[in-house]
């Protein structure tokens, strides 16, 4: 429990306030939590985006969390206190809805959304982009090799790839 009230002193946490933790070995993808305030006994609260639904972060979790993962960087909300209690209201709207997916709705596109109300995450729309330049790579080399399947390949990520970057984030927030 020390260090979760060393983070949130540290970091000077806010309600609504995310933290971006970075798996400390061969990290390619963040973890988003919220800090959530104080429960009646004045213990930090997180709530997460996991695989098993919206929920506030047991402080147990909370703890291995911070011995797995490096905070990486905080997003500090930047509306005014009503707009920061319309946006708890928001993350605690959804505690217990078990609807994860990994491209469609992960801990990053919560945040985004509890944040701005958009439905974003920058890693699935950067992992779109990547696979749509290895498919463009792809379809030029399976043309110069004159490779069908290359291209078809090259021409699935490109399609692919569009959809992660344009078709699960809202396109206004892009």
């Amino acid at each position: 429990m020390k260090k979760i009230n060393e983070l949130v002193s540290q970091y000077k946490l806010k309600v609504v306030d995310a933290i971006v933790l970075k798996k400390r070995f061969i990290g390619m993808v963040d973890h988003f939590v919220l800090f959530g305030g104080y429960d009646n006994n004045l213990q930090p609260i997180f709530i997460a985006n996991y695989k098993s639904g919206v929920q506030i972060v047991p402080p147990v979790d909370m703890v291995k969390y911070l011995n797995m993962l490096e905070p990486e960087k905080i997003i500090y909300f930047t509306g005014n206190e009503q707009e920061r209690n319309e946006a708890i209201d928001r993350a605690k709207s959804r505690i217990g809805e078990r609807a994860y997916d990994y491209f469609a709705n992960n801990c990053e596109h919560f945040v985004t959304w509890v944040h701005t109300g958009k439905h974003n995450s920058k890693q699935v729309a950067d992992a779109g982009v990547a696979i749509m330049a290895a498919g463009a790579m792809t379809a030029i080399g399976g043309v110069a090799k004159k490779s069908e399947t290359a291209f078809v390949i090259g021409i699935g990520s490109i399609l692919l790839g569009a959809f992660l970057k344009y078709g699960l984030n809202d396109a206004e927030s892009l």
